[in-house]
């Protein structure tokens, strides 16, 4: 195994933001509607037709890259139905925010249009007492809830809502859409999750749910693009929690937790990403994403969780040993693991079912297998892939008794061979993301080692030959998904 030479600087704060940056890698369930009018894309910016679809026009920048990258462009309206609803939701989220902070009683819809015979009901139906402690309530909700009668406007199903958190001192509210279905008639119907959290002087609340709802695309003069007009508004689950303090229920403690001595340590997750970005040869992928992951788990068996971190290209990987006290103590060279490789992801878990946490770690071109030995990791097998892994999951989807690994990957392999003009940053800016056929190919390997055991078994008793070792035995089962 590799190890610097001279004390490493890196990044805590690196890597919380980059592990969240890449989360913009989720893509929302929402259906895939081809236009039957679609545009060719020229390859010269002067020569880009006027965009049109089923859903009307869309403006185009200046910019090449952003004139590609168009869902309107390509067809794909349900991509541009749910970025003009995520638009609505963030000036409804404005809005309502501004009415549970401030003493005024009008909740400002203006930007919020709804229809004349909107659906409206109450969206805190059927919260009951879930959990209750001195600390915390929490009240849960499974049922969807029906629509009122009546004149049930937008404004009154959100003033309904928002009644508990009025002269908030801080509100907060969020709703991702997660699904869209187009209907006939230019009828939508979303699914979205909504969080709202509300701090007052005496306590604090949060409110979780799964909203449905169901939208008119207007055009309001013959020139403009179709905007969303919410026709019909209900819960299908929610959960409210309220804590007896405004104060926070976790709070920071990583600077106690991290020995001072440890100046190594401190050094390489003190600084930011742009400090290693600057310093670090090897940019193919470092530069688009950036993101190594991290895994939980007790690795030495003594009964408390470790933590493995991940680390870039010419940077150390970290296996932190906790101690009885709560600290960590960095044990990644004495563990074998500080490897200098762009590892991506790693998974903690038994692969050859001996009670012990093994090691699967993503890295450029493949998926590295180290099992659990004599306190440390004694790598066994390397599982080629292609090269951009950036995530891994684990489970016996063959139902054998022994973990099976599914390795995810983003960009494919000749991607940055072929980005032309552009340099790295330039690369990942012009990347197509609403098209889910231009990644890399991802892998899932099967768990054979309960099957090799076997075989060594056979062996044993057929000419008493004793295998002095197991080894972990994998097989590609499938190499593209």
């Amino acid at each position: 195994m590799n190890q610097i030479t001279q004390n490493p600087r890196g990044h805590l704060a690196f890597l919380v933001m980059l592990l969240t940056w890449g989360c913009h890698h989720a893509n929302n369930d929402q259906s895939r509607a081809k236009s039957t009018d679609k545009s060719d894309i020229a390859t010269k910016p002067d020569d880009l037709p006027t965009p049109h679809n089923s859903l009307g026009s869309i403006p185009l920048s200046s910019d090449n890259w952003q004139q590609i990258d168009n869902p309107g462009q390509d067809g794909w309206d349900s991509e541009v139905v749910a970025s003009a609803i995520s638009a609505y939701w963030h000036s409804l989220g404005t809005a309502l925010t501004d009415y549970c902070q401030s003493t005024n009683d009008a909740l400002n819809l203006d930007q919020c249009p709804s229809g004349r015979n909107f659906a409206g009901t109450d969206l805190r139906s059927g919260l009951r007492v879930a959990f209750a402690s001195d600390n915390v309530t929490t009240h849960r909700s499974a049922t969807p809830s029906g629509f009122s009668t009546g004149n049930h406007s937008l404004r009154l199903t959100l003033q309904q809502l928002a009644a508990p958190w009025r002269r908030s001192q801080h509100a907060d509210f969020h709703a991702k859409v997660v699904r869209v279905q187009l209907l006939p008639n230019n009828q939508v119907e979303t699914t979205q999750l909504v969080s709202f959290v509300s701090q007052q002087a005496k306590q604090r609340s949060e409110y979780h749910a799964t909203w449905q709802a169901t939208w008119s695309l207007i055009q309001h003069e013959p020139n403009d693009s179709l905007a969303p007009e919410i026709v019909s508004l209900r819960c299908i689950s929610a959960e409210e929690s309220v804590f007896a303090s405004p104060e926070p229920m976790l709070t920071d403690v990583t600077s106690q937790v991290v020995n001072p001595a440890d100046v190594s340590l401190r050094q390489q997750f003190g600084y930011g990403m742009h400090h290693w970005l600057m310093r670090n040869h090897d940019q193919r992928y470092f530069s688009p994403l950036g993101n190594p992951g991290l895994a939980v788990g007790d690795v030495n068996g003594d009964g408390r969780d470790d933590l493995f971190i991940c680390q870039e290209a010419q940077l150390p990987n970290r296996l932190l040993i906790q101690q009885p006290d709560g600290t960590v103590v960095d044990e990644s060279a004495a563990w074998r693991v500080d490897w200098l490789d762009a590892c991506r992801s790693v998974l903690l878990l038994d692969l050859d079912n001996d009670g012990d946490q093994d090691l699967v770690v993503g890295v450029l071109g493949g998926v590295i297998l180290a099992e659990n030995a004599d306190q440390r990791f004694q790598v066994r097998q390397f599982l080629p892939t292609h090269d951009d892994v950036m995530s891994l999951a684990a489970a016996d989807y063959d139902a054998d008794g022994d973990i099976d690994i599914y390795v995810c990957v983003d960009y494919p392999n000749d991607y940055f061979a072929t980005a032309g003009e552009f340099n790295i940053q330039g690369g990942a800016a012009n990347r197509v993301y609403h098209d889910a056929g231009n990644a890399g190919e991802n892998s899932l390997f099967r768990n054979d080692i309960l099957r090799r055991q076997l075989e060594l078994h056979q062996c044993h008793q057929g000419n008493g030959a004793i295998p002095q070792q197991r080894s972990l035995q994998f097989c590609r089962l499938l190499g593209r998904l």
